[in-house]
């Protein structure tokens, strides 16, 4: 009976040799019984598990056996190795048996089947965990989640598959979307087909994701369950909204939109160049061009030779002639377009009608005719905006370029306040603001800034330019030099005060303040000290921090130069770079007669005093001595009146000073005192 079952049979005595082998071991491993038999059982045993059935066998206990089949490798007759799976039995104390009993079975084919059963799981697994695409198996009756592959786990924002496992889907649909999806897994259990559906996946990393999926029934012996794969399309979702949008930014802007293919022919125009041909943008479609123009270059333009280039485009004016006989004048942007773009590539063009503009340029042209060889500054100015940043420069003609310092073209496109500055009346720019936004035309006189921040006053007298319906587009700004006039006036003025002071017996430090304030206002980027020797000092508001040093070091200067009466130039980078914080880069220095006092004017130019300043700088020290001598003859008159000319004493009009002086403070503080007067010595 052990010859005819399939199971192997092998007996080992007590030191583990073979003694008996049945015909299953025989056929299985092709071995002649004689070369088995008497033969040690771990010679048949893989090396590497030889140690483990000796183990195994040696751990038997008579009458017992092995209570988990141990698997081995047992060489075949050929050399190969086959795997076998045996239990092992102690019969030594069975009569008959006297040994170990080996039975099992050949598992190499088995195992290999597995094996191969693995690899194409393995496979099938790997396609799912590298699909692109959200593939999800939930249960139909509660939609737990039951399999995710890796792109839906990032779908819905976790970071691994295993964190959805045993979890509703509902968890993640919005409320309004939970009942949709039950409907939609009772139209699955009613075998009917399902369409693609939308959802909006509300997921764990804060990101709401719309994702477009299929549903699949899958029944089988366990519970019906639901296939579900589909995609994130979130971002086609966003890019046909940025699309829609284009195209309907690209109805609403001001330029028509015309798109050719390579051939010439009309694929789509916007609503605008629908307006501009005066065409129904649907009709002209798989039109040739020309079915709204025919372009022609400007009388002033040369004839190109060489048509536009379809790889580089082209820009340019030019002259479209309608079928319905107008003309405009267009600025026209022709760019190519490639197969990326659209199929088999074309033409975008891109249209503008400057007509009218042109036209006003025209006229514009004209006026500059007109004022190019005038005396006046001439500036041409934006009818809007009117305030800031306007009103912009549309024209300036020569004679501006040389009031302001400014080129032509750095002026055209820059806004008229440009000119201003610190000191420009706040009011005047409200009052001629307030003209130009009631278009009505205003003269008044303003103070300008010259490109190197020099002051300049000018007479401005504006006037608006209105089109043929009426409307302001432009305003002509003259500008007419009156900086001599204006300060000549202040001058006089200025003058006129300090003589005021001085037969006002003023004091000193004020008299020297209004002349301090007459240079800055005649030339505003001077800095100025004055001094007169033992009476005062007087200096610009911004060398206040710096007086008591720039005195003592005036003096050093004046000692240095002796009895000097010419101006004297001084370096301020060698002398004072304490001043060259203040933006200058020399002074003029002029020492009064007779050692009296100094003025110091620090300055930013170049040159040794401009022919332009030396008039002013002439009038300004002749005050400066006319100050110095008045303050020496009031102290001459002041000492004369209260001393004795022959003796030098005081006489009795210093005495009648003191005394009064004495009893205004008896007064404020009671005291009492005495005074004694010896007859002789009256004078």
């Amino acid at each position: 009976m052990l010859e005819f079952i399939a199971e192997i049979i092998v007996i080992l005595d007590t030191h583990h040799t073979v003694r008996f082998v049945n015909q299953a071991f025989i056929t299985l491993l092709d071995y002649e019984p004689i070369t088995i038999l008497n033969r040690h059982f771990c010679e048949l045993v893989h090396p590497e598990e030889s140690a483990v059935a000796e183990q195994h066998l040696g751990q038997l206990v008579a009458g017992q056996c092995q209570p988990q089949p141990l698997r081995v490798r047992l060489r075949h007759h050929d050399g190969s190795w086959r795997i076998f799976e045996l239990r092992l039995c102690n019969r030594q104390q069975h009569p008959g048996i006297n040994g170990i009993v080996l039975s099992g079975y050949d598992v190499t084919p088995l195992l290999a089947a597995d094996y191969a059963l693995r690899s194409h799981d393995v496979r099938y697994r790997q396609l799912l965990e590298l699909a692109p695409m959200m593939i999800i198996i939930s249960s139909l009756p509660d939609g737990m989640i039951r399999y995710c592959n890796p792109a839906g786990a990032r779908i819905f924002g976790v970071t691994t598959p295993e964190e959805l496992l045993n979890r509703p889907l509902t968890e993640f649909l919005s409320a309004d979307e939970h009942a949709i999806m039950w409907q939609h897994r009772q139209v699955l259990r009613n075998g009917q087909p399902l369409s693609p559906m939308r959802y909006h996946i509300y997921a764990h990393d804060h990101v709401v994701r719309t994702v477009e999926i299929r549903g699949v029934l899958i029944e089988g012996a366990g519970e019906p369950q639901v296939l579900s794969f589909g995609y994130d399309i979130t971002d086609r979702i966003e890019a046909e909204r940025r699309l829609h949008l284009q195209v309907h930014v690209l109805s609403q802007i001001s330029e028509a939109v015309i798109v050719t293919d390579r051939s010439g022919t009309i694929v789509y125009l916007n609503d605008m160049a629908g307006y501009l041909y005066g065409v129904n943008p649907a009709e002209v479609l798989d039109q040739p061009l020309s079915r709204l123009f025919v372009a022609e270059p400007l009388p002033t333009q040369t004839v190109e030779r060489n048509p536009p280039s379809h790889t580089l485009g082209w820009r340019g004016e030019l002259l479209h002639r309608l079928p319905d006989g107008r003309t405009m004048i267009v600025d026209v942007s022709i760019d190519p377009l490639h197969h990326n773009e659209l199929a088999n590539g074309g033409t975008l063009i891109v249209v503008r009608d400057i007509t009218g503009r042109k036209q006003v340029e025209e006229r514009l042209r004209l006026l500059e005719s007109v004022v190019i060889h005038t005396n006046d500054a001439v500036l041409i100015l934006d009818a809007e905006p009117i305030y800031s940043p306007g009103p912009f420069i549309r024209y300036a003609n020569a004679a501006c370029s040389r009031l302001t310092g400014y080129a032509t073209h750095e002026l055209i496109g820059r806004s008229l306040r440009i000119l201003h500055g610190p000191a420009t009346d706040v009011m005047s720019l409200h009052t001629l603001w307030q003209a130009m936004e009631q278009r009505k035309p205003i003269r008044l006189e303003l103070l300008y800034y010259t490109r190197i921040g020099e002051p300049i006053w000018v007479d401005l007298s504006l006037s608006p330019v209105t089109d043929d319906y009426g409307q302001t587009t432009h305003f002509i700004a003259l500008h007419r030099d009156i900086s001599a006039q204006k300060l000549a006036t202040f001058l006089e003025h200025d003058r006129s005060e300090i003589m005021a002071l001085l037969l006002q017996h003023s004091p000193v430090s004020t008299v020297l303040t209004k002349l301090v304030e007459l240079i800055e206002r005649q030339r505003p980027h001077w800095l100025v000290w004055v001094g007169i020797d033992g009476y005062a000092t007087a200096s610009s508001e911004r060398l206040l921090d710096e007086a008591e040093r720039l005195e003592a070091r005036i003096r050093q200067l004046l000692a240095h130069h002796h009895r000097t009466t010419t101006p004297i130039s001084i370096n301020v980078h060698a002398h004072w770079t304490d001043l060259s914080r203040y933006g200058v880069t020399g002074c003029w220095l002029w020492p009064l007669a007779g050692d009296d006092g100094a003025l110091a004017i620090f300055h930013t130019q170049t040159d040794w005093m401009p022919e332009h300043d030396q008039p002013l700088l002439r009038v300004i020290t002749d005050l400066l001595n006319l100050i110095a001598d008045h303050t020496r003859l009031n102290a001459q008159l002041h000492y004369q009146v209260r001393y004795d000319a022959l003796t030098g004493l005081p006489n009795r009009h210093l005495l009648q000073e003191r005394i009064e002086l004495a009893l205004r403070d008896a007064h404020r503080t009671p005291t009492y005192s005495c005074l004694a007067l010896h007859r002789s010595r009256w004078l």
